[in-house]
């Protein structure tokens, strides 16, 4: 008999979306009811009963097919000469201009109109609420079913509507496409999600033959950065930065914008990530409905000097400075947040009374069949250096098994990340 008493304790391990999820564990759950002179009620059989029992439920399936309590703004959206995307997020942002999330999470409710009416409602009133919308104007929207990442995956073989802690609203377009949305994340967009939702989800459509959906695969995300340097009179480097950050990106940026309450207060905090003082910014779309962000920043970046040399790490806004993988052994998966694409352009200019004595080498590595790949690729012409850095992020979930790869992989990506052009005064 092995007691728990000598099991070994689950370590925390970086990159984890739920550690509990890998602990051996026993539940129980009511699979049905039996009264007495009454035939047998199965309550989660499979996830086909499940469907039926929330749709069923008064505070759950009576709210599929809802009024709508902005018809007049919903058809005056409907009359515009735009694509069905915009359509979709114009109604998504009048939902979100009409409520507001307060706070409370539940998977059911009484009356999602209630929301617009004060202003205010649970994450189930508004998300009902936008459905209806959607559906008013033509399209066919339904819910899906999450268990956030926090909480663990749904799992396909393990039917429970107890796992079940939140839903999101799923829009199919004439054309063929599907969107998904949060109408009571104010961050959030069409196929833009907060990443605790990027997970597997549980469609309630009877048209869909296929019942599961990766959340975690609906959108690409992309960083694209134009950074132009030169030294001023001290040799330090000052310059611009021109970034635009897309779905995924933008929406972590804007949360952190807003967590932080002010532009100066956000500022502050990429001067310090990134230990360089900037001067002068301007930033857009920040605190306005949408999927991109962009940052314009006019930038200085000490360097290291003396009366001979001049060393500088031209990676600006680097992924990684440290690897995030230092033990030796893993026993868990490595899982990153969404796929993504990180590219930068960099360009320095280099005094003429200086010359190049000592560039990083170039490289092209990629991890388990391209699951991730990284370059980081630099050319001179005369007196200035360009470099070509791009990180981009296919697979997000690697099992343990590929550990040794990933360490090494990660290792290799933060040295190029902090390696030194070295400049010669003349």
């Amino acid at each position: 008999m092995i007691l728990s008493a000598d099991m070994p304790a689950m370590k925390d391990e970086p990159m984890v979306w739920c550690t509990e999820e890998y602990m051996s564990s026993v539940e129980f759950q009511l699979s049905g009811v039996q009264f007495p002179f009454e035939r047998y009620e199965p309550y989660s059989r499979d996830w086909k009963s499940i469907e039926k029992t929330l749709e069923e439920y008064s505070m759950f399936g009576d709210h599929y097919k809802i009024s709508n309590p902005l018809e007049k703004e919903t058809k005056e959206i409907m009359t515009k000469n735009i694509s069905n995307l915009d359509k979709i997020g114009q109604l998504h942002q009048l939902v979100l201009n009409n409520t507001a999330f307060n706070g409370q999470y539940s998977l059911f409710c009484n009356r999602p109109q209630a929301a617009i009416k004060n202003k205010t409602g649970n994450n189930s009133e508004i998300n009902f609420t936008l459905m209806g919308v959607l559906n008013d104007a033509g399209y066919k929207a339904y819910p899906v079913l999450l268990r956030e990442r926090a909480s663990g995956r749904l799992v396909e073989f393990y039917p429970s509507i107890d796992n079940i802690n939140y839903f999101i609203i799923a829009v199919d377009t004439p054309d063929g496409k599907t969107y998904f949305l949060d109408g009571a994340d104010r961050f959030s967009s069409p196929n833009v999600l907060s990443s605790r939702l990027l997970t597997k989800g549980y469609i309630i459509n009877p048209s869909k033959k296929d019942k599961w959906v990766d959340l975690s695969k609906i959108s690409n995300s992309v960083s694209k950065s134009d950074i132009f340097l030169n030294f001023n009179s001290e040799m330090d480097l000052v310059g611009t930065i021109k970034n635009s950050s897309s779905n995924q990106f933008s929406y972590a940026r804007k949360s952190e914008f807003n967590q932080l309450k002010s532009k100066d207060e956000y500022i502050k905090s990429l001067e310090s990530k990134y230990v360089i003082k900037i001067d002068s910014s301007t930033l857009t779309g920040f605190e306005s409905y949408g999927n991109i962000v962009e940052e314009r920043l006019h930038i200085k970046k000490g360097t290291m000097k003396n009366d001979s040399y001049v060393y500088i790490n031209p990676v600006i806004l680097p992924k990684y400075t440290k690897s995030p993988f230092i033990e030796s052994n893993r026993k868990l998966p490595v899982e990153f947040d969404y796929p993504s694409t990180t590219i930068q352009y960099i360009t320095i200019v280099v005094p003429d009374n200086y010359t190049v004595e000592e560039l990083p080498k170039g490289a092209k590595i990629s991890l388990m069949d391209n699951g991730i790949v990284f370059s980081y690729l630099i050319q001179r012409r005369d007196n200035v250096i360009m470099i070509m850095y791009n990180y981009t992020q296919n697979q997000i979930i690697f099992p343990n098994t590929d550990y040794a790869h990933i360490k090494e992989f990660f290792t290799i990506v933060a040295n190029k990340n902090v390696e030194q052009i070295v400049l010669k005064k003349k």
